[in-house]
């Protein structure tokens, strides 16, 4: 399906906050950038994660990982407008794409504002199967962060005065 299309003096009227909205209704999340074509993760948790694709020629299509790093990662994130640290995920982490597989041999130096800045194979030209589509995680630390829970064990250790060796006693209360 093609990309969500809203006029741009409706954009500029209601703000950027309902477009957001709009977008996480879909469960996915998109960007338009006017350095480029529309960018989208799918498959993932949650919007900040997923397989990559663009938007070229009228279809969506995946973007194979030859090369692609946290660098790439960033970009896509960017466009995407999400900062922090971005996470390059291989190998169809986030499952195999379907139809056309747009780019290849992505290169960003990481400081790009949208992946049509990159330097990459046309595009179309690859040599790659979908079990090579990119992915990544957007604000990777703290979605990792959210995954540490506060259970566990305690252990307080005392060092008490002693000319032994090895003084120190552990205690578990």
């Amino acid at each position: 399906p093609a990309p969500p299309t809203l006029p741009a003096a409706w954009l500029d009227t209601v703000g950027f906050g309902l477009l957001t909205q709009y977008i996480y209704l879909c469960d996915v999340h998109c960007a338009h950038s006017p350095a480029g074509p529309p960018v989208r993760l799918v498959d993932g948790e949650s919007t900040k994660e997923g397989r990559v694709e663009v938007f070229l020629n009228g279809q969506w299509g995946s973007v194979c990982d030859d090369g692609w790093t946290d660098r790439d990662a960033t970009v896509v994130c960017r466009q995407l407008g999400y900062s922090g640290t971005a996470k390059a995920k291989i190998m169809a982490y986030f499952g195999e794409g379907h139809g056309p597989i747009h780019l290849d041999k992505v290169e960003c130096s990481g400081s790009e504002r949208a992946l049509e800045e990159c330097t990459k194979s046309d595009s179309g030209i690859h040599n790659c199967l979908h079990s090579e589509d990119a992915g990544v995680i957007c604000n990777y630390r703290e979605e990792k962060a959210q995954d540490i829970s506060n259970e566990g064990a305690v252990r307080v250790s005392s060092v008490p005065c002693s000319e032994e060796p090895f003084p120190w006693v552990a205690r578990e209360f």
